[in-house]
């Protein structure tokens, strides 16, 4: 049984994701499975500061669920499958979203950006076969081009957001580091440091370096202010990684002075 909404919080200043304002002027073009649609694009998208992800029609109409058990969302609201397909041709169409088609896996969607002066403007899905949603990719298409956007870089892309997100980062850091503060949520600076931290080390790395945060006692407050070594302060730069991996740290027991230590940017 659903429960009823419990209402927003009360700081809207923080409590938010990017939203396009140009939207402003084009709610009323769409249907309402279009919107529901399109702002679970968005979210998936421009809320985590990207333009295209690979989304399942399973996401779209049942959500995203952790390996942990724990809903990361609950689907666009949309529970039958034509009306989904209804929706994203509608968003194609009317010059929202750009769709791909890959064999074996989800299909990949792009939001569609302002073209620039001499830039083609055709669709994406609008190649060969205007009856169909989206291009079915071929190796034979492999080198065809779309509106300045390849098959091939598509396949670049499909192999980047096959990636760990920011999401992984987080969860990785709240199993792992015990000792230190547990991590609520993702902000939009968060989002931003994760994605450049997961660009430098892929996610078993970073799990190692929280497994030696958490088994270090000066990291984890055992120093003259009990200064704890937080999510915030491992992502904010890639010195601090390498810090760790050096066992910067490991070492220190008792420290007469913290900031001989740490730098003014680490605390």
């Amino acid at each position: 049984m659903m429960s009823k909404f419990p209402g927003f919080p009360p700081e809207p200043r923080t409590n938010f994701w990017p939203y396009p304002r140009v939207m402003n002027g084009w709610w009323h073009v769409l249907s309402g499975s279009e919107q529901k649609v399109l702002d679970y694009l968005l979210r998936r998208t421009w809320g985590w500061d990207k333009m295209e992800d690979f989304i399942s029609y399973s996401q779209f109409l049942k959500g995203i669920r952790k390996k942990t058990g724990e809903w990361l969302d609950k689907g666009c609201g949309i529970k039958s499958s034509k009306t989904l397909a209804k929706a994203l041709k509608g968003l194609v169409s009317k010059g929202f979203v750009e769709v791909v088609k890959f064999t074996g896996r989800p299909n990949f969607y792009r939001l569609k950006l302002v073209a620039d002066e001499g830039e083609s403007k055709e669709p994406l899905y609008k190649v060969k076969n205007t009856s169909l949603l989206c291009k079915e990719v071929t190796s034979v298409e492999s080198e065809e081009t779309i509106d300045s956007f390849t098959i091939n870089s598509v396949q670049k892309i499909a192999e980047k957001f096959s990636a760990p997100c920011p999401e992984d980062l987080l969860e990785a850091w709240n199993k792992i580091c015990s000792n230190l503060p547990r991590v609520l949520g993702l902000s939009r600076k968060r989002v931003k440091n994760c994605v450049a931290r997961l660009k430098e080390r892929p996610l078993s790395e970073w799990e190692k370096i929280f497994r030696k945060m958490n088994d270090t006692p000066f990291l984890c407050g055992e120093n003259e202010r009990g200064w704890r070594a937080t999510f915030d302060w491992i992502i904010v730069n890639q010195d601090n990684a390498l810090k760790i991996l050096e066992g910067k740290y490991q070492s220190v027991k008792q420290v007469p002075n913290l900031r001989k230590i740490l730098s003014e940017e680490d605390v």
